[in-house]
């Protein structure tokens, strides 16, 4: 399948050379989101607002093609030199093949991999039990937007047990500066214990929360971004347009990267993997001319 959105991080192609996989993928300027609280503390609310906007989107994408995404975190969303969040790391993400209901909220195919990031997961999946994984997307985007408005997670914890405790009696508490009731009242409904009573990612977009403000035309004039939506774009929110970004290569070996049937290849060109006869250290794509470096060339460079 090949997903296009202007939200996910576009792959240009992946390579095998023996035990070795080479993922060809758009570069992100300035990091990842996590990257980005570390430097520079909490995410304004205005900003927080844009991102939110776009991570939603992205998601709402994903799920409108009956894929979870099932490691949704700060560290998976990237930003680019123009200030655009996109979606990133579909290790985990899978397809959703219930036939027995067309309502994400009904769906009756409940997942039993349990995957993802202790701070990030529904505590349905740190308790051990089958899951919704449209649902469990929805309390990872909660946990998402709280860590962008304070710069710190609402539940830090490292044991499942204790971290499940405070999950089930909703226990955190937002910066003096998260003013906004809104906002506060979105995350509480994404961080509802009880799966069924979190909403669903169309009912997240058209939260009140989202809605566009002269605020947030400031916001891109101030950044001194051009305001082009991208083609078929239909929110308030507009993408900034992005010029033709570099590649970056990731390398991992074989027992690092799940092919199987339950896992998802995100945006490739339609075709299949390649096989890569060359044996030595450096070589090139023979379709785009792109040169291939291992993994040791790439830390020196």
């Amino acid at each position: 399948m090949s997903v296009k959105s202007p939200y996910i991080v576009h792959i240009h192609s992946i390579f095998r050379r023996n035990l070795k996989y080479f993922i060809f993928m758009r570069h992100a300027e300035k990091g990842d989101l996590m990257d980005w609280i570390i430097a520079h503390g909490a995410v304004s609310q205005i900003q927080s607002k844009l991102w939110g906007k776009q991570i939603v989107e992205g998601l709402q994408y994903l799920h409108q093609n009956s894929i979870a995404h099932r490691d949704l975190k700060c560290e998976n969303i990237l930003i680019t030199a123009r200030n655009n969040v996109k979606l990133t790391d579909f290790g985990f993400s899978r397809y959703i093949t219930d036939t027995e209901s067309d309502s994400k909220d009904d769906y009756n195919g409940y997942s039993e991999t349990f995957c993802g990031s202790l701070l990030y997961v529904a505590p349905e999946i740190v308790r051990g039990v089958a899951y919704n994984p449209y649902k469990s997307d929805m309390w990872s985007l909660g946990v998402v937007i709280f860590t962008m408005l304070n710069c710190k997670v609402p539940f830090n914890e490292t044991h499942p047990s204790i971290i499940y405790k405070l999950q089930m009696s909703q226990k955190y508490r937002f910066n003096e500066r998260v003013n906004s009731d809104e906002v506060k009242r979105l995350i509480k409904r994404l961080l509802q214990p009880n799966p069924k009573e979190r909403p669903s990612i169309d009912t997240v977009l058209a939260d009140h929360w989202f809605e566009t403000d002269t605020s947030t035309e400031g916001l891109l004039s101030s950044m001194n971004l051009e305001d082009n939506s991208t083609e078929g774009d239909a929110t308030n929110v507009k993408q900034v347009k992005e010029p033709n970004p570099p590649l970056v290569v990731i390398m991992r070996t074989d027992d690092s990267l799940d092919v199987s049937e339950s896992k998802i290849d995100i945006d490739q060109p339609n075709r299949e993997v390649e096989e890569i006869e060359e044996t030595e250290d450096e070589m090139t794509d023979s379709h785009t001319g792109i040169r291939i470096i291992s993994k040791s060339t790439i830390n020196d460079a």
